[in-house]
């Protein structure tokens, strides 16, 4: 017998689908959470993209904390 985990109501029994998406849905994301998860994923992409490439760490920090200032102080104006 499967079990599910407590909560998991009977439209996921009939799709038999108990997983749970690791982010939620884009459309239901606030404007300020939608930020947020879009310059942690490009940094991740940055700091990936330079491990990758042999970039030394210390640039690819500072070019990240300029790049996370410049945009910071974009939004304020």
């Amino acid at each position: 017998m499967h079990m599910q985990p407590p909560g998991c109501g009977s439209l996921n029994k009939r799709r038999g689908d108990n997983t749970m998406p690791l982010l939620p849905r884009w459309r239901y994301m606030t404007p300020k959470a939608q930020r947020s998860a879009r310059r942690l994923g490009i940094s991740a992409g940055v700091l990936v993209l330079g491990l990758i490439l042999n970039v030394p760490l210390l640039w690819l920090v500072i070019g990240l904390a300029v790049w996370w200032l410049w945009n910071g102080l974009q939004r304020r104006r």
